[in-house]
């Protein structure tokens, strides 16, 4: 197997104790693990923690993102199946200090990339795209006296 394959196959095995752990503790088999956004997703639905994460190793966010060694993954596996880094219950305390200091609100949306750009429709003929097609009648002023009704 090639190390970039070992890499992916350690990530995967990662992933799924993770998971498994996660249904486990929150006694729900639908629950969802979210990097990301672990504190709205995870935490404030299903009122759990992890601990001993090793941050001095591996930064807390997804795997695919965080590391690429395949000695730090094994060792962060082996520290999930020793029970070194596991899922808790937090307490109300936890949750209501989370609360305040804003880990449970939604991030801010992104400007879009022409904020404060005028559009609308080009009306002089030469600036405007050669794309958009000038408006014109496509039906007859009159009906012909031919057509009957």
């Amino acid at each position: 197997m090639s190390y970039a394959k070992a890499v992916l196959w350690m990530r995967a095995k990662i992933r799924r104790m993770v998971l498994k752990r996660l249904r486990l503790i929150t006694a729900d088999e639908d629950a969802i693990m979210s990097w990301s956004s672990f504190d709205r997703r995870v935490t404030q639905r299903y009122g759990v923690l992890i601990d001993g994460w090793p941050f001095e190793l591996v930064p807390f966010k997804d795997l695919s993102k965080s590391t690429s060694s395949l000695s730090v993954l094994d060792t962060l596996w082996l520290r999930w199946k020793v029970g070194q880094t596991f899922f808790r219950k937090a307490t109300l305390e936890e949750m209501c200090a989370l609360e305040a200091s804003g880990a449970f609100a939604k991030p801010k949306r992104a400007r879009r990339s022409d904020f404060c750009v005028v559009r609308g429709q080009h009306r002089n003929p030469d600036t405007r795209s050669k794309r958009v097609r000038q408006k014109t009648i496509k039906c007859p002023a009159t009906v012909p006296d031919s057509a009957d009704d």
